[in-house]
């Protein structure tokens, strides 16, 4: 079989096309739905602030330069809290009662379209007033604690140090090559 005729170029035959791929099939994979509101997430941070709602949460270790706190709120809300020294520093994550999940860094003050001077969305500080963090910090330190899950054995072990790895008495070096 020959191949078709060029139009544009008597005398040449038309290069044989190559075959079309079919397209890609529709995306099912579940999302889950769509991250709640930043005054979604402000109306449950105030609501828990001003005891609107019972409240449940790990215990702060004030002595740890970053710790994170999980805080199980009234009306189905989970929130996890980055304290800095003993200070409420963020909201790392905040979970609807119907499972949609809001994450830091997932939005961007005052906008996405303000350029360079857009910084990372924190509900706490970008909505709360001065007062209601005061406010927030206050409940979430004097509420009812749950203990703190087991860590397991591993991670809480020292790391040995080079010395321990390679003895400097050894010649470690030399036996390797």
């Amino acid at each position: 079989m020959s191949p078709a005729l060029n139009p544009k170029r008597p005398g040449r035959p038309r290069k044989a096309s190559t075959p079309r791929l079919p397209p890609d099939p529709p995306d099912t994979t579940p999302q889950g739905p769509p991250p709640p509101s930043g005054d979604a997430v402000a109306a449950a941070l105030l609501a828990m602030a001003s005891g609107a709602v019972p409240v449940e949460a790990w215990a702060v270790r004030a002595d740890e330069p970053l710790d994170r706190q999980q805080v199980w709120a009234g009306g189905g809300w989970r929130f996890a809290f980055w304290w800095k020294l003993g200070e409420l520093h963020r909201l790392a994550v905040a979970l609807t009662p119907g499972g949609a999940r809001w994450e830091y860094g997932c939005g961007r003050w005052p906008d996405w379209l303000a350029g360079p001077d857009a910084v990372a969305f924190d509900p706490i500080h970008h909505l709360l007033t001065p007062e209601q963090r005061v406010q927030l910090q206050a409940r979430l330190l004097s509420c009812p604690m749950r203990p703190r899950p087991l860590v397991p054995e591993y991670f809480t072990r020292p790391w040995p140090s080079l010395d321990e790895i390679f003895p400097p008495a050894e010649d470690w070096l030399e036996r390797a090559s």
